[in-house]
């Protein structure tokens, strides 16, 4: 109970904390011996994060698909926020794929290096140094933003690198405001990590192989990581809208220099 419980809460935080939840995942293995979750379990943590995130910006989705299916018959709605934003998510995941597929290979790798995960967290750290005190303008979506977001996104897949983090600086480098870069990092997000889980799901075969090999104190995992992506995405806001970026930083730095350590002891 304890371990799923411990997964279920470092997945809820660390996925939208701009931490790294892929980098933590493999210091844990490391460090206190955790196994990697099966698959049908962490697939069911990565739905539970990203119904959070639904519930969090369910009104910014709804409008922005009313505007985004509108805008094909309604000239006047081709301005809107939800046109704007609906091409540039959709933009955005091409680019994400493309950078993913690029580099899938050398990331499984990078799943069993502390040390290249150390270094990643690194960058993850002056990342959120560079951002700290970026306010950026009132600039909307647009599809060069969402291209350039998306290939941030896709940087991303490389455990350590956080992607609320690279995303949400990235948004904010192009211009966005405080609130539309943290909005759209979230809203790009849905159909990359929706995807991903439709191609786990297929990957875990039938629904007996699926359910057999959950936990069986799984809805307890599940239960945790939804309510901890919840209280995470509200940390987050807070953080972003006040800047507060550089507690993060410094974390990243630690945690970085840490698994570094740990990293090359082990070579």
């Amino acid at each position: 109970m304890i371990k799923t419980l411990f997964l279920g809460i470092l997945q809820g935080l660390t996925e939208f904390l701009p931490v790294s939840s892929s980098g933590h995942l493999v210091l844990a293995q490391t460090l206190l011996g955790f196994s990697e979750p099966p698959l049908p379990f962490d697939i069911l943590l990565h739905i539970a994060t990203m119904l959070a995130t639904v519930c969090f910006f369910y009104k910014s989705i709804l409008e922005a698909l009313r505007e985004w299916f509108l805008g094909f018959i309604r000239a006047d709605l081709r301005s809107s926020w939800g046109w704007k934003t609906g091409w540039a998510v959709i933009v955005g995941n091409v680019a994400t794929f493309v950078i993913a597929i690029l580099i899938k290979g050398k990331v499984a790798y990078m799943f069993q290096s502390p040390l290249l995960v150390g270094m990643s967290l690194i960058m993850t750290g002056g990342i959120l140094w560079y951002g700290s005190g970026k306010k950026g303008t009132a600039t909307k979506p647009d599809l060069k933003s969402g291209w350039v977001v998306g290939l941030a996104q896709g940087i991303a897949v490389i455990p350590g690198i956080s992607r609320s983090g690279i995303t949400i600086v990235t948004a904010l480098a192009r211009g966005f405001s405080l609130e539309e870069a943290f909005r759209f990092s979230f809203l790009l997000s849905l159909p990359a990590i929706s995807g991903a889980a439709v191609l786990e799901l297929l990957e875990a075969g039938t629904i007996d192989n699926f359910t057999s090999s959950l936990p069986s104190d799984w809805l307890l995992g599940v239960v945790s990581s939804f309510a901890c992506g919840l209280f995470a995405l509200k940390i987050l806001k807070k953080v972003v809208l006040f800047g507060k970026w550089r507690w993060f930083a410094v974390y990243c730095f630690i945690v970085g220099v840490m698994a570094l350590l740990v990293g090359m002891k082990g070579v």
